[in-house]
């Protein structure tokens, strides 16, 4: 593990990820790590990839096909330049190619939480709520309990722009129970209309699971704190 050539490939790999996040295209260092390590194939793959992205092209259906099928380091590295290149997108406000290379990095990676965060935000920013929520509402199906906070600020913004989603205040009094924040939590469920506090009730049993799973982790704390909000907003 610890030959020149192996060091060489992880340093020409971590450059080939982590450039498209200041705007840099890779391609040439990449090229000169084929020439180090002809024969490796993750190299050949960000080298590609590199290609599609400097030409502001989709990545091809069939290097995604190949990508799939490749083991789970190669995945995620292909998977985390193309997050990193829609991030610089992103920064510079082009949240229409952002949304685009996201949606590709999901293609290769679709349960990576943080990038569907992302790419959430970048729907929302471009006010497409009800894509974005859809997007939050699939991180939530999938993601840790520890993840939920890094939706705090976009589910914040949704319901400034329409406090009628009575989903996204239900899912954004679930991140604020995770973040330990029961006030934000309870005055997040008592602002809401009337209507919209009656549907939350139908969530009842889902704060009551979530209790649940925090009492058989051992985690009393934030079960004691469920039940406490849900006691208060009664």
């Amino acid at each position: 593990m610890g030959a020149p050539a192996h060091i060489h490939k992880i340093i020409y790999v971590r450059y080939g990820v982590n450039a498209w996040f200041h705007g840099i295209s890779p391609k040439n260092i990449l090229h000169k790590g084929i020439e180090t390590c002809p024969r490796d194939w993750e190299l050949k793959l960000l080298h590609e990839v590199a290609e599609s992205l400097e030409q502001g092209r989709p990545l091809p259906a069939t290097t995604i096909d190949r990508i799939a099928d490749a083991q789970t380091s190669l995945r995620q590295s292909v998977a985390a330049a193309v997050k990193n290149a829609g991030s610089y997108d992103y920064n510079q406000r082009d949240y229409a190619t952002a949304e685009r290379l996201y949606a590709s990095s999901l293609k290769i990676l679709p349960n990576a939480v943080g990038t569907i965060v992302y790419y959430a935000n970048t729907l929302l920013d471009q006010g497409r709520l009800d894509d974005a929520l859809t997007a939050y509402r699939r991180m939530y199906a999938i993601g840790p309990p520890s993840v939920l906070p890094s939706v705090i600020p976009g589910l914040q913004t949704l319901l400034g722009a329409r406090p009628d989603k009575w989903e996204a205040r239900m899912l954004l009094a679930h991140a604020y129970i995770v973040s330990d924040n029961l006030d934000g939590a309870r005055q997040t469920i008592e602002t809401g209309p009337e209507t919209e506090r009656q549907k939350l009730t139908l969530f009842g049993k889902v704060f009551e699971e979530l209790e649940r799973v925090y009492r058989e982790r051992g985690d009393l704390r934030n079960a004691d704190g469920i039940r406490d909000l849900m006691a208060g907003s009664e």
